[in-house]
């Protein structure tokens, strides 16, 4: 099983404020889990590393270099 990560970590990675993480958790911007302790309160938020790989990944932005060079094929 891959290891979850926690909020403090993916804010390190991402280099955004955990209070910023929450909001996407919020709104559903971010792929994350809720885990919950055995008797479903206490709630924590954890991220699986490939789906944040992923999410990055689609979000990526081609530089303006990089378009000209793919207009120009």
């Amino acid at each position: 099983m891959e290891r979850l990560l926690k909020i403090n970590e993916v804010s390190e990675l991402l280099q955004v404020s955990p209070k910023t993480l929450y909001n996407w958790v919020c709104y559903g911007y971010i792929p994350h889990f809720k885990v919950f302790n055995e008797r479903g309160h206490r709630g924590v938020v954890r991220f699986k590393q490939s789906d944040l790989d992923h999410w990055l990944e689609k979000r990526k932005q081609i530089g303006r270099s990089t378009y000209k060079e793919i207009i120009s094929l």
